[in-house]
């Protein structure tokens, strides 16, 4: 095979991957969501009361040693650094166990930290360091359980979920607040953690406990793509969020306000494209590029025009809206990578490679804070502009690669070519092989095979071995791209 070749297969090979499910089947497999996606959506509504806190608004007082930013700073950094120790360290049978230890040590250490607010400044630090590594594990949980015990139907739920649950509990929180301000910030998540803990009791077992990881061999492109394109997006809402207009000219409450609406617009454009594009991880990209570069061009525009308030309110509505589009379309790539396949080793470096830039963002948010905001928009303009050129014209180069590759075809064989590639299935395959495979075409799960042919697990993989071998493929890509469709 020619270098030419290669390449062209590499790119084919990143449109596949990519490539969602068809309409008929979203429609067919929505409607048999697990137990445990509901419960994998409990995580993420944990993680976001959480991520609203930081670094505990009752509990601020208690640190005078310290100043609010360098307080986040080490709560982020603590959460960070134990969710990418427990990705590495977590074998799938040792999920639930952590959480069993690790959500009641959040809710004890939470209650623990609102006791003494304002009081014991150094236990109060402790508690929040301990509290932050307790919400490490929950959020490497999350994403264990997200990529291995998810279908894709499931994983797009589960995310049309988050992205609500942060507009949602944006509103629920200033509400709450208005009666008392510790219903936001204290109460209502210690009441989401003890809902979750209680969930954790309901969910089935095998999907938490069974969770099997099979090794195979990932192509390097698609890899390369999905750790380019989040760390981009990381580093990109890092500096989003150190940016701080003055606060006479967009006042707090309104900068969130116009923020959660972009944020809501982009939750209709990326439901709208997941739904009826099969191709939406890449037009949500070339979207977010577009609305990043938009952003900063609004943000020049208001400082040409003498610091007009509606063109601030305007950015911010940008900024949303790329923040979402981006944040769902990451975690969209990282479960459609590793469907199926899950390669552990590949998962581990890509946790450790965007658990790095989590961290270097934290101080890019610091550093942005200290900068002119003229020069950071005239600077980031640029760049956007640049990032933007990249990323399009990598996705219409991986279009072009992917349009030009050879058309699969599945001929009889025949006795004289025992060797053949294409090794008709319905020739080969007994007749609930040939079931399993119709539906591995379709992009079904093993898991989500079994619920359809009322099989057991076992058997399903049983089958599933079988047909790899009998067509002498080695992956689930290679299987859709040697007999699928075309796309």
């Amino acid at each position: 095979m020619s270098v030419s070749d290669i390449t062209r297969e590499s790119f084919a090979k990143t449109i596949v991957t990519f490539t969602e499910q068809r309409m008929e089947e979203r429609k067919s497999n929505i409607k048999k969501l697990s137990f445990t996606s509901f419960f994998v959506m409990m995580l993420i509504l944990s993680l976001v009361s959480v991520m609203y806190l930081g670094y505990f608004d009752f509990n601020h007082d208690s640190f005078t040693l310290l100043v609010e930013s360098h307080t986040k700073s080490i709560f982020f950094s603590v959460m960070v650094s134990v969710g990418c120790l427990g990705v590495l360290v977590f074998k799938p049978r040792s999920v639930n166990k952590s959480l069993y230890i690790s959500i009641p040590v959040v809710i004890i250490f939470f209650i623990f930290s609102f006791i003494i607010r304002g009081k014991l400044i150094f236990l109060g630090l402790m508690s929040t360091i301990i509290i932050a590594a307790g919400v490490g594990i929950i959020a490497s949980a999350t994403l264990l359980l997200f990529i291995y015990s998810l279908n894709s139907t499931e994983r797009l739920v589960s995310s049309i979920f988050m992205v609500s649950a942060f507009v949602i509990y944006f509103m629920f929180d200033r509400a709450l607040s208005l009666i008392n301000p510790y219903l936001g910030s204290f109460v209502l998540p210690l009441l989401i953690m003890c809902a979750l803990y209680l969930t954790l009791f309901l969910v089935d077992p095998y999907d938490v406990t069974e969770l099997e990881v099979r090794e195979e061999k990932l192509t390097l492109v698609p890899l390369m793509a999905l750790v380019v394109m989040v760390a981009i997006y990381i580093i990109f809402t890092a500096i989003f969020t150190g940016i701080k207009v003055p606060t006479d000219l967009v006042k707090p409450f309104w900068q969130n306000v116009y923020f959660y609406i972009g944020v809501f617009l982009g939750l209709v454009v990326v439901v709208f494209l997941h739904f009826f594009n099969r191709h939406a991880i890449f037009f949500a990209w070339i979207i977010w590029t577009f609305f990043t570069t938009i952003s900063y061009q609004l943000g020049i525009s208001a400082l040409l025009y003498e610091n007009i308030s509606f063109l601030y309110y305007l950015m911010y509505i940008a900024i949303g809206f790329a923040n979402i589009v981006g944040a769902f379309t990451s975690i969209m790539m990282v479960g459609k990578l590793f469907e199926d396949k899950t390669h552990d080793r590949a998962l581990k470096v890509v946790a450790i490679i965007l658990g790095i830039f989590l961290l270097i963002s934290r101080v890019v948010v610091l550093h942005v804070r200290k900068l002119n905001v003229e020069n950071l928009f005239t600077v980031m303009q640029f760049v956007a502009l640049f990032m933007s050129l990249g990323v399009v014209s990598f996705i219409i180069y991986a279009f072009f690669q992917w349009r030009r590759r050879p058309a699969a075809k599945i001929e009889p064989v025949k006795p004289a070519e025992p060797e053949s590639i294409y090794v008709n299935p319905y020739n080969v395959l007994t007749p609930k092989e040939t079931k399993v495979f119709e539906l591995l075409l379709m992009g079904l799960t093993l898991r989500q095979i079994a619920g359809e042919l009322k099989m057991k697990y076992d058997t399903v993989n049983f089958h599933y071995k079988n047909i790899y071998k009998k067509l002498d493929v080695n992956s689930k890509i290679e299987l859709i791209l040697r007999y699928g469709q075309k796309l």
